[in-house]
C-alpha cells in the first residue's frame, strides 16, 4: 500500500479538474480510517501548532509547528503523515521527525479538503479545483 515516507518524494500533478463550489465554509477536521484511533483528536492552537491528543488522558501524542494558517487537515495514522491545506492555497506535509514538505499547488483560493489515499495526496480548493498528487 504505502512504500515509504511521503515527504521524501518529488510531487507532480497527475490529475486536475474543476467542480462547482457551493459553500465558503472552512473547517478543521480530524479523520482516521482506523476505528481504534477514534479516541484521538487533532487540535490546532492559536500559536500555530497542530497536535494529536488522546481524548481519555489529554496527553499529546504528536505535535507539529505549522507555517501557515490551516484551512483543513488530514492525519493518516497508518503512514503517520499530517497533510495541511492552507488559506493561501498551498499544501504542506509533516512527519513527526521530518522537515516540512510543501507541495506545489494551483489552488487559487483556500484548500477546502485534503486527504491521503495510499501514495496519492488529494486536495480540493475553494476555487472548485480538485488536484491529485503522486
Amino acid at each position: 500500500m504505502f512504500d515509504g515516507p511521503i515527504v521524501e518524494r518529488e510531487y507532480r500533478l497527475i490529475m486536475s479538474f474543476d467542480l462547482p463550489v457551493g459553500s465558503d465554509v472552512v473547517g478543521l477536521e480530524f479523520y482516521s480510517p482506523k476505528k481504534e484511533d477514534g479516541d484521538r483528536i487533532l487540535v490546532v492552537s492559536a500559536e500555530g501548532c497542530a497536535s494529536v491528543i488522546l481524548k481519555t488522558s489529554g496527553e499529546t501524542e504528536r505535535k507539529w509547528n505549522l507555517d501557515c494558517v490551516p484551512s483543513c487537515m488530514f492525519w493518516d495514522p497508518v503512514t503517520q503523515v499530517l497533510a495541511v491545506g492552507s488559506s493561501s492555497g498551498h499544501v504542506s506535509i509533516f512527519l513527526q521527525d521530518a522537515p516540512i514538505t510543501k507541495v506545489p499547488s494551483m489552488h487559487e483560493g483556500f484548500v477546502s479538503s485534503i486527504g491521503i489515499l495510499g501514495r496519492f495526496l488529494v486536495s480540493g480548493g475553494s476555487d472548485g479545483s480538485i488536484q491529485v498528487w503522486r
